[in-house]
């Protein structure tokens, strides 16, 4: 995951203490892609909302359009790998690490402009 998802060996980081803060960076989001993950496969039909924040469940779906209080994890999974490329043909297979990578930082910066709106809007209501 940390390989090809995050493409650590392609930062070419000479100094071990950048090495270490990139990872750390990195290996909480490829954690977290591990979670979402096994929740996937072992919970599909779950609300993708109790195990998301709601919020990445509501941007998911609207880039998807599709309906966010319906989405299940295996859906939402499967729409993140989506944004990230995946085709989803029967002949595909499942996404790959680089493909959900690829995904979920797209849906990750869209969260941060969301939230960056909502905190900007705060003080203007």
């Amino acid at each position: 995951m940390l390989k090809t998802g995050c493409r650590v060996e392609a930062a070419q980081l000479d100094d071990g203490a950048d090495l270490e803060r990139l990872l750390g960076f990195a290996l909480s989001i490829a954690v977290r892609l591990l979670q979402l993950r096994q929740l996937a496969r072992h919970a599909p039909e779950r609300w993708a909302r109790t195990a998301v924040d709601p919020l990445l469940v509501q941007i998911v779906a609207h880039e998807r359009a599709v309906d966010p209080a319906e989405m299940s994890l295996q859906q939402f999974w499967q729409h993140v790998a989506a944004l990230g490329g995946h085709q989803g043909r029967k002949r595909d297979g499942p996404p790959g690490w680089r493909t959900l990578w690829r995904g979920w930082r797209y849906v990750s910066d869209l969260y941060t402009g969301a939230c960056l709106f909502a905190q900007s809007n705060k003080g203007s209501v």
